[in-house]
Protein backbone atom coordinates (compact mmCIF):
# COMPACT_ATOMS: atom_id res chain seq x y z
CA UNK A 1 0.00 0.00 0.00
CA UNK A 2 1.66 3.54 -1.11
CA UNK A 3 2.00 5.87 1.29
CA UNK A 4 0.85 9.21 0.57
CA UNK A 5 1.71 11.57 3.62
CA UNK A 6 3.03 11.18 7.10
CA UNK A 7 0.02 13.05 9.19
CA UNK A 8 0.08 13.65 12.79
CA UNK A 9 -3.17 13.83 14.54
CA UNK A 10 -3.19 15.64 17.75
CA UNK A 11 -6.25 15.43 20.31
CA UNK A 12 -6.14 16.22 23.72
CA UNK A 13 -9.28 14.12 24.30
CA UNK A 14 -9.54 10.65 22.27
CA UNK A 15 -12.56 8.07 21.63
CA UNK A 16 -13.21 6.19 23.72
CA UNK A 17 -11.69 7.64 26.56
CA UNK A 18 -12.80 10.81 26.13
CA UNK A 19 -16.99 10.01 24.94
CA UNK A 20 -17.69 13.30 22.85
CA UNK A 21 -18.27 14.28 19.49
CA UNK A 22 -15.19 15.93 18.76
CA UNK A 23 -13.12 13.31 19.98
CA UNK A 24 -15.18 10.80 17.93
CA UNK A 25 -14.86 12.92 14.94
CA UNK A 26 -10.82 13.18 15.46
CA UNK A 27 -10.87 8.88 16.16
CA UNK A 28 -12.81 8.37 13.12
CA UNK A 29 -10.85 10.35 10.81
CA UNK A 30 -7.40 8.64 11.67
CA UNK A 31 -8.88 5.64 11.11
CA UNK A 32 -9.68 6.88 7.27
CA UNK A 33 -6.86 8.43 6.55
CA UNK A 34 -4.95 5.41 7.61
CA UNK A 35 -7.06 3.37 5.02
CA UNK A 36 -6.30 6.03 2.39
CA UNK A 37 -2.82 5.11 2.53
CA UNK A 38 -1.11 7.85 4.60
CA UNK A 39 1.19 6.99 7.71
CA UNK A 40 -0.59 8.36 10.56
CA UNK A 41 -0.21 9.09 14.43
CA UNK A 42 -1.90 9.97 16.79
CA UNK A 43 -1.19 12.18 19.58
CA UNK A 44 -3.26 12.14 22.69
CA UNK A 45 -3.50 11.90 26.65
CA UNK A 46 -4.88 9.92 29.44
CA UNK A 47 -5.58 10.32 32.92
CA UNK A 48 -4.85 7.53 35.76
CA UNK A 49 -8.22 5.22 35.61
CA UNK A 50 -9.46 6.09 32.26
CA UNK A 51 -9.63 3.75 29.55
CA UNK A 52 -7.37 2.77 27.00
CA UNK A 53 -7.51 5.42 23.58
CA UNK A 54 -7.94 3.02 20.71
CA UNK A 55 -7.45 3.00 17.56
CA UNK A 56 -5.93 1.02 14.27
CA UNK A 57 -2.70 2.85 13.44
CA UNK A 58 -0.02 4.28 15.29
CA UNK A 59 -0.63 6.48 19.29
CA UNK A 60 1.38 8.24 21.26
CA UNK A 61 -0.59 8.82 24.58
CA UNK A 62 0.73 11.20 27.46
CA UNK A 63 -0.39 9.89 30.69
CA UNK A 64 -1.28 13.44 32.72
CA UNK A 65 -1.39 13.46 36.21
CA UNK A 66 -2.05 17.34 37.17
CA UNK A 67 -5.98 17.67 36.26
CA UNK A 68 -6.24 21.24 36.96
CA UNK A 69 -7.62 22.35 33.23
CA UNK A 70 -5.57 25.05 32.21
CA UNK A 71 -2.25 23.61 33.91
CA UNK A 72 -2.96 20.08 32.48
CA UNK A 73 -4.19 21.94 29.10
CA UNK A 74 -0.96 23.72 28.83
CA UNK A 75 1.50 21.03 30.02
CA UNK A 76 -0.62 18.92 26.79
CA UNK A 77 -0.27 21.38 24.38
CA UNK A 78 3.74 22.06 25.13
CA UNK A 79 4.14 17.85 25.17
CA UNK A 80 2.46 17.51 21.76
CA UNK A 81 3.43 20.25 19.67
CA UNK A 82 6.90 18.80 21.10
CA UNK A 83 6.07 15.51 19.82
CA UNK A 84 5.16 16.53 16.32
CA UNK A 85 8.07 18.45 15.77
CA UNK A 86 10.27 15.07 17.26
CA UNK A 87 8.52 13.22 14.59
CA UNK A 88 8.51 15.68 11.59
CA UNK A 89 5.34 14.81 9.97
CA UNK A 90 4.08 16.38 6.26
CA UNK A 91 0.76 17.85 7.51
CA UNK A 92 -0.57 18.04 11.51
CA UNK A 93 -4.20 18.05 11.88
CA UNK A 94 -5.02 19.45 15.04
CA UNK A 95 -8.27 19.07 17.61
CA UNK A 96 -8.78 22.70 18.63
CA UNK A 97 -12.24 22.32 19.94
CA UNK A 98 -10.80 23.42 23.27
CA UNK A 99 -8.52 26.26 22.15
CA UNK A 100 -5.93 23.60 21.36
CA UNK A 101 -2.61 25.72 21.45
CA UNK A 102 -0.56 23.45 20.10
CA UNK A 103 -0.31 24.73 16.76
CA UNK A 104 1.47 28.04 18.41
CA UNK A 105 4.55 25.72 18.82
CA UNK A 106 4.37 23.23 16.11
CA UNK A 107 7.08 24.42 13.69
CA UNK A 108 6.55 26.42 10.63
CA UNK A 109 8.09 23.89 8.59
CA UNK A 110 5.19 21.50 9.00
CA UNK A 111 1.48 22.56 7.86
CA UNK A 112 -1.54 22.84 10.29
CA UNK A 113 -5.03 22.07 10.03
CA UNK A 114 -7.06 23.05 12.98
CA UNK A 115 -10.85 21.40 13.51
CA UNK A 116 -12.76 23.38 15.46
CA UNK A 117 -15.94 21.70 16.06
CA UNK A 118 -18.20 24.87 17.54
CA UNK A 119 -17.54 28.08 19.28
CA UNK A 120 -21.30 28.00 20.84
CA UNK A 121 -19.56 29.01 24.15
CA UNK A 122 -19.04 32.67 22.26
CA UNK A 123 -23.15 32.61 22.49
CA UNK A 124 -22.99 31.98 26.83
CA UNK A 125 -22.76 35.00 29.29
CA UNK A 126 -19.77 32.89 30.40
CA UNK A 127 -17.01 35.64 31.14
CA UNK A 128 -14.83 33.51 32.97
CA UNK A 129 -11.11 33.44 32.48
CA UNK A 130 -11.35 29.78 30.88
CA UNK A 131 -13.56 31.66 28.29
CA UNK A 132 -11.38 34.29 28.34
CA UNK A 133 -8.42 32.08 27.17
CA UNK A 134 -10.36 30.19 24.79
CA UNK A 135 -11.02 33.13 22.60
CA UNK A 136 -7.44 33.85 23.03
CA UNK A 137 -6.31 30.42 21.86
CA UNK A 138 -8.97 30.43 18.86
CA UNK A 139 -7.32 33.39 17.56
CA UNK A 140 -3.63 32.65 18.04
CA UNK A 141 -4.61 29.23 16.43
CA UNK A 142 -7.00 30.42 13.24
CA UNK A 143 -3.66 32.98 13.01
CA UNK A 144 -1.08 30.15 12.83
CA UNK A 145 -2.61 26.92 10.82
CA UNK A 146 -2.83 26.49 7.01
CA UNK A 147 -6.66 25.50 6.75
CA UNK A 148 -9.41 25.86 9.54
CA UNK A 149 -12.24 23.24 9.27
CA UNK A 150 -15.22 23.93 10.67
CA UNK A 151 -18.71 21.13 10.07
CA UNK A 152 -21.16 23.98 9.48
CA UNK A 153 -21.76 27.01 7.46
CA UNK A 154 -22.83 28.77 11.14
CA UNK A 155 -19.67 28.02 12.99
CA UNK A 156 -17.42 29.79 10.22
CA UNK A 157 -19.93 32.80 10.51
CA UNK A 158 -19.38 32.81 14.28
CA UNK A 159 -15.72 32.50 13.45
CA UNK A 160 -15.45 35.55 11.07
CA UNK A 161 -17.69 37.37 13.22
CA UNK A 162 -16.89 36.66 16.71
CA UNK A 163 -13.24 35.73 16.33
CA UNK A 164 -12.41 37.92 12.66
CA UNK A 165 -10.37 34.73 10.92
CA UNK A 166 -9.88 34.97 7.61
CA UNK A 167 -13.38 33.52 5.85
CA UNK A 168 -10.82 32.66 2.85
CA UNK A 169 -8.77 30.59 5.52
CA UNK A 170 -11.81 28.45 6.72
CA UNK A 171 -13.28 25.30 4.97
CA UNK A 172 -16.83 24.23 5.71
CA UNK A 173 -17.32 20.78 5.73
CA UNK A 174 -20.71 20.24 5.43
CA UNK A 175 -21.37 17.09 7.30
CA UNK A 176 -19.65 14.45 9.56
CA UNK A 177 -19.45 10.74 9.24
CA UNK A 178 -22.38 9.19 11.37
CA UNK A 179 -22.63 5.89 13.09
CA UNK A 180 -25.43 3.47 12.27
CA UNK A 181 -27.34 0.39 10.73
CA UNK A 182 -28.91 3.14 8.38
CA UNK A 183 -32.11 0.39 8.63
CA UNK A 184 -34.98 0.21 10.93
CA UNK A 185 -34.07 -0.98 14.74
CA UNK A 186 -37.22 -1.71 16.69
CA UNK A 187 -37.00 -3.80 20.01
CA UNK A 188 -40.16 -4.49 21.69
CA UNK A 189 -38.96 -4.94 25.39
CA UNK A 190 -42.66 -3.69 26.88
CA UNK A 191 -41.08 -0.42 27.86
CA UNK A 192 -41.21 3.15 26.17
CA UNK A 193 -37.75 4.08 26.25
CA UNK A 194 -37.16 7.70 25.97
CA UNK A 195 -33.06 8.35 25.08
CA UNK A 196 -30.65 11.23 25.23
CA UNK A 197 -27.20 10.90 24.51
CA UNK A 198 -25.17 13.45 25.14
CA UNK A 199 -22.12 14.62 27.60
CA UNK A 200 -23.38 15.64 31.09
CA UNK A 201 -22.79 19.40 30.66
CA UNK A 202 -26.25 22.31 31.52
CA UNK A 203 -25.90 23.29 27.63
CA UNK A 204 -26.73 19.54 27.06
CA UNK A 205 -30.02 19.91 28.70
CA UNK A 206 -30.54 16.47 30.93
CA UNK A 207 -32.40 18.56 33.20
CA UNK A 208 -34.80 19.27 30.61
CA UNK A 209 -35.37 15.85 29.66
CA UNK A 210 -35.71 14.55 33.32
CA UNK A 211 -38.16 17.60 34.01
CA UNK A 212 -40.02 16.52 30.91
CA UNK A 213 -40.06 13.25 31.98
CA UNK A 214 -42.11 14.37 35.10
CA UNK A 215 -44.55 15.38 33.13
CA UNK A 216 -45.14 12.47 31.28
CA UNK A 217 -44.37 9.73 33.88
CA UNK A 218 -48.41 8.79 34.62
CA UNK A 219 -49.50 9.35 31.12
CA UNK A 220 -47.26 6.95 29.40
CA UNK A 221 -47.40 2.80 29.99
CA UNK A 222 -44.11 1.64 31.01
CA UNK A 223 -41.98 4.61 30.47
CA UNK A 224 -38.49 4.55 31.15
CA UNK A 225 -35.61 7.60 30.61
CA UNK A 226 -32.10 6.94 29.61
CA UNK A 227 -29.68 9.61 29.48
CA UNK A 228 -26.48 8.21 28.82
CA UNK A 229 -22.85 10.10 28.43
CA UNK A 230 -19.63 11.26 29.15
CA UNK A 231 -18.57 13.21 32.59
CA UNK A 232 -17.71 16.20 30.83
CA UNK A 233 -14.52 17.88 31.44
CA UNK A 234 -15.19 21.01 34.25
CA UNK A 235 -15.75 20.78 37.77
CA UNK A 236 -19.05 22.27 37.01
CA UNK A 237 -19.91 19.06 34.63
CA UNK A 238 -19.06 16.50 37.36
CA UNK A 239 -21.23 19.12 39.98
CA UNK A 240 -24.31 18.46 37.03
CA UNK A 241 -23.80 14.89 36.77
CA UNK A 242 -24.05 14.77 40.35
CA UNK A 243 -27.91 17.13 40.21
CA UNK A 244 -28.97 14.61 37.73
CA UNK A 245 -27.83 11.56 39.53
CA UNK A 246 -29.91 13.27 42.62
CA UNK A 247 -32.93 14.02 40.29
CA UNK A 248 -33.08 10.52 39.13
CA UNK A 249 -33.17 9.17 42.54
CA UNK A 250 -35.85 11.29 43.81
CA UNK A 251 -38.16 10.14 40.81
CA UNK A 252 -36.90 6.38 41.18
CA UNK A 253 -38.06 6.56 44.81
CA UNK A 254 -41.22 8.16 44.07
CA UNK A 255 -42.57 5.71 41.85
CA UNK A 256 -40.88 2.96 43.51
CA UNK A 257 -38.88 1.73 40.03
CA UNK A 258 -35.99 2.21 37.65
CA UNK A 259 -37.39 4.77 35.54
CA UNK A 260 -34.60 7.25 35.17
CA UNK A 261 -31.56 5.26 34.24
CA UNK A 262 -28.23 7.33 34.05
CA UNK A 263 -25.49 5.45 31.86
CA UNK A 264 -21.96 7.16 32.38
CA UNK A 265 -18.89 6.81 29.82
CA UNK A 266 -21.22 4.23 28.05
CA UNK A 267 -18.18 3.05 24.94
CA UNK A 268 -21.06 1.21 23.40
CA UNK A 269 -23.83 3.13 21.99
CA UNK A 270 -25.83 0.90 19.92
CA UNK A 271 -27.97 -1.18 22.81
CA UNK A 272 -29.28 1.95 23.77
CA UNK A 273 -29.82 3.78 20.36
CA UNK A 274 -31.39 -0.04 19.82
CA UNK A 275 -34.28 0.42 22.49
CA UNK A 276 -35.11 3.53 22.16
CA UNK A 277 -38.77 4.57 21.13
CA UNK A 278 -38.10 8.07 21.21
CA UNK A 279 -34.68 9.99 20.87
CA UNK A 280 -34.95 13.55 22.81
CA UNK A 281 -31.67 16.30 22.58
CA UNK A 282 -33.01 19.56 24.02
CA UNK A 283 -29.63 21.38 24.37
CA UNK A 284 -29.72 25.06 25.23
CA UNK A 285 -27.00 26.29 23.18
CA UNK A 286 -23.30 26.02 22.42
CA UNK A 287 -24.15 23.40 19.54
CA UNK A 288 -22.10 23.19 16.58
CA UNK A 289 -23.30 20.13 14.39
CA UNK A 290 -24.80 17.53 16.57
CA UNK A 291 -23.62 13.88 15.63
CA UNK A 292 -26.04 12.21 18.09
CA UNK A 293 -29.51 13.08 16.93
CA UNK A 294 -28.14 12.02 13.41
CA UNK A 295 -26.72 8.47 15.23
CA UNK A 296 -30.48 8.07 16.21
CA UNK A 297 -32.25 8.90 12.85
CA UNK A 298 -29.67 6.20 11.68
CA UNK A 299 -31.45 3.51 13.54
CA UNK A 300 -35.02 4.60 12.22
CA UNK A 301 -36.01 6.57 15.48
CA UNK A 302 -38.34 9.92 15.90
CA UNK A 303 -35.97 12.43 17.02
CA UNK A 304 -37.08 15.68 19.50
CA UNK A 305 -34.43 18.12 19.17
CA UNK A 306 -34.40 22.04 20.59
CA UNK A 307 -34.63 24.86 17.26
CA UNK A 308 -30.78 25.40 19.10
CA UNK A 309 -29.94 22.48 16.15
CA UNK A 310 -31.33 24.87 12.87
CA UNK A 311 -28.60 26.94 12.84
CA UNK A 312 -26.32 24.00 12.31
CA UNK A 313 -28.57 23.38 9.53
CA UNK A 314 -28.24 19.38 10.42
CA UNK A 315 -32.44 18.85 10.76
CA UNK A 316 -35.66 20.47 10.01
CA UNK A 317 -38.93 20.31 10.67
CA UNK A 318 -39.28 17.64 7.78
CA UNK A 319 -37.06 14.79 9.54
CA UNK A 320 -36.77 15.62 12.77
CA UNK A 321 -39.62 16.93 15.86
CA UNK A 322 -38.36 20.85 16.80
CA UNK A 323 -38.71 22.58 20.10
CA UNK A 324 -38.17 25.90 21.58
CA UNK A 325 -34.93 25.50 23.73
CA UNK A 326 -35.26 25.38 27.22
CA UNK A 327 -38.71 24.44 27.49
CA UNK A 328 -39.52 21.23 29.24
CA UNK A 329 -43.10 21.41 28.45
CA UNK A 330 -43.18 21.40 24.84
CA UNK A 331 -40.54 18.57 25.08
CA UNK A 332 -43.06 16.50 26.74
CA UNK A 333 -46.19 17.50 24.12
CA UNK A 334 -43.78 16.10 21.52
CA UNK A 335 -42.58 13.07 23.83
CA UNK A 336 -46.43 12.69 24.37
CA UNK A 337 -47.57 13.11 20.42
CA UNK A 338 -44.78 9.76 19.49
CA UNK A 339 -46.31 8.16 22.05
CA UNK A 340 -49.79 8.21 20.56
CA UNK A 341 -48.55 8.08 16.99
CA UNK A 342 -45.31 6.21 16.94
CA UNK A 343 -46.42 4.54 13.51
CA UNK A 344 -46.15 8.12 12.19
CA UNK A 345 -43.09 8.97 14.14
CA UNK A 346 -41.72 6.00 12.97
CA UNK A 347 -42.66 6.79 9.04
CA UNK A 348 -41.02 10.41 9.56
CA UNK A 349 -38.03 8.90 10.88
CA UNK A 350 -37.75 6.38 8.54
CA UNK A 351 -37.25 9.18 5.34
CA UNK A 352 -34.88 10.87 7.36
CA UNK A 353 -32.64 7.71 8.02
CA UNK A 354 -32.83 7.66 3.96
CA UNK A 355 -31.65 11.47 3.63
CA UNK A 356 -28.55 11.22 5.87
CA UNK A 357 -27.50 7.85 4.96
CA UNK A 358 -25.03 9.84 2.64
CA UNK A 359 -23.56 11.17 5.75
CA UNK A 360 -20.51 8.35 5.78
CA UNK A 361 -16.97 8.73 7.69
CA UNK A 362 -15.49 7.79 4.09
CA UNK A 363 -16.47 10.79 2.80
CA UNK A 364 -15.07 12.56 5.37
CA UNK A 365 -11.92 10.58 4.91
CA UNK A 366 -11.53 11.50 1.23
CA UNK A 367 -12.42 15.28 1.75
CA UNK A 368 -9.45 15.91 3.98
CA UNK A 369 -7.66 13.68 1.62
CA UNK A 370 -7.76 16.09 -0.91
CA UNK A 371 -7.12 19.09 1.59
CA UNK A 372 -4.00 17.68 2.80
CA UNK A 373 -2.99 16.97 -1.08
CA UNK A 374 -3.98 20.97 -1.65
CA UNK A 375 -1.46 22.03 1.08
Amino acid sequence: MEVMARIAIVSRGWWPTVIGGSEKFMYRLGEQLYRLGHEVVGITRRFRGQREPKAIHRLIVMDQRIKAPIVSSYLFSRWAARTVNRIKPDIAIVNSYWGELAPTWISREIKVVSVIHDIGFLESSDRSLGSFIRVYALRKISSRSDAVVVPTSYVRDMMVERLKVDDGKIAVLGFEGVDGPFKPVYVDNGFFDIVHVARFSYNKGQHISIEAFRRIVDDVDRPRLWLVGGKGVKGRDKEYLEDMLSRAESINREYGDDLVNIVVDAEDLDQYYSIADVCVFPSIGEEGYGLTPLECLAYGKPVVISEVFTRTSIVDKDIAYIVPANNPDELAKKILHIYRHLNDARSKALKAMKKISQYSWNRVGEYFDRLIRSL
